[in-house]
């Protein structure tokens, strides 16, 4: 597939910019060949893994658990959904040589929403643990199901709101992308470039921050010797503490694996017309993405980390499980 004269699209936000051409290099079917394998592989492990980072999280009462719980739903639709799909359109166009465009507009809208939907998430645990450390008498009352059921159903409206217009053809439309797979083509820069930048940068950029304030914090109140921070199950500042260094990962990662090809196509866009395997590895990026932060919210949180030993030890038949510094347990039976 030859992407001379060919429009290209921007990987973040996916905005293609109109009579954009340039010289393209040709997708060899060897290369698609290893890229989708090697994607596909990265999205079944990382579907996987979400889903038992799940399963963990679902055991474990927190104040903020329906938050992380959809934060994780998220990364397992990018990595069992998103990302496959565009695995296999993009094997269909340069392999078979074939397109199949009615499953652009919904998919398109799908995995735009998701995507933003992550960085809002991301937000709002962030502010949720915020609250826990800085008003730890007041955080009970963010902890109530209506509130966080609010907040969560803020996520998704905040997410999906920017991609409707695009359903309409008001501002662009989806549609196949030279590559094979879905994109936006936009077809007025000055509708399309704010509702995607709304979209994507600013609950990013609103993360990064909350999540160094929230850092901060905890430092200078672990340095502060008349602010130590107490250990208090029922606010759930313990917790907090644990997870504000898996959420200050996540937003790395999320920079390092996706805002950076968004950068680059927002500044550099035809990079990705003269080397079109660059507009797959972003999507081998996004599903790297989806798979890293979950891990980093098990790992780097105490309680869960626990709760996945016990999981695996199960798993291989233990009927015990050995902990350093712990005490036994007899039985995952016997958990509380």
């Amino acid at each position: 597939m030859n992407c001379s004269n060919c429009n290209t699209t921007f990987p973040g936000w996916g905005l293609t910019p109109p009579n954009l051409t340039a010289p393209g290099q040709s997708l060899s079917r060897f290369s698609v060949q290893v890229w989708a394998a090697a994607t596909s592989i990265l999205s079944l492990s990382g579907a996987s893994t979400t889903g038992v980072v799940f399963s963990v999280v679902w055991k474990v009462n927190t104040g903020s658990k329906w938050l992380i719980l959809n934060y994780l739903l998220l990364h397992f639709v990018t990595s069992a959904i998103n990302v496959p799909v565009n695995v296999y359109m993009t094997a269909l166009k340069n392999i078979m040589d074939r397109t199949p465009p009615h499953i652009c507009p919904p998919f398109q809208f799908l995995y735009f929403s998701t995507e933003s939907a992550i960085d809002w998430a991301n937000l709002c645990l962030t502010v949720h643990r915020i609250f826990a450390v800085r008003c730890p008498t007041k955080y009970p009352s963010l902890t109530r199901r209506p509130v966080v059921l609010s907040m969560i159903g803020f996520v998704w409206i905040a997410a999906t709101c920017p991609n409707i217009p695009a359903l309409f053809h008001i501002g662009g439309y989806y549609s196949v992308t030279p590559a094979g797979r879905c994109g936006l083509k936009q077809t007025n820069q000055a509708v399309m470039v704010p509702l995607y930048t709304n979209a994507t940068l600013l609950p990013f950029v609103l993360s990064v921050m909350s999540a160094f304030y929230l850092s901060f914090v905890l430092v200078r109140m672990r340095l502060t010797t008349h602010q130590r921070i107490q250990p208090n199950p029922l606010v759930g500042v313990r917790r907090g503490v644990k997870l504000k260094w898996a959420l200050l990962t996540a937003v790395l990662i999320d920079a390092l694996c996706i805002k950076s090809w968004s950068v680059i196509g927002l500044y550099f866009p035809m990079v990705f017309v003269r080397q079109p395997l660059l507009s797959l590895l972003t999507r081998t990026s996004v599903v790297l993405a989806a798979t890293l932060a979950p891990i980093m919210i098990c790992v780097m949180n105490g309680d869960y980390r626990r709760r996945l030993m016990r999981f695996a030890s199960a798993l291989r038949g233990n009927k015990s499980v050995i902990s350093s510094n712990k005490p036994r347990i007899a039985s995952p039976s016997s958990l509380p």
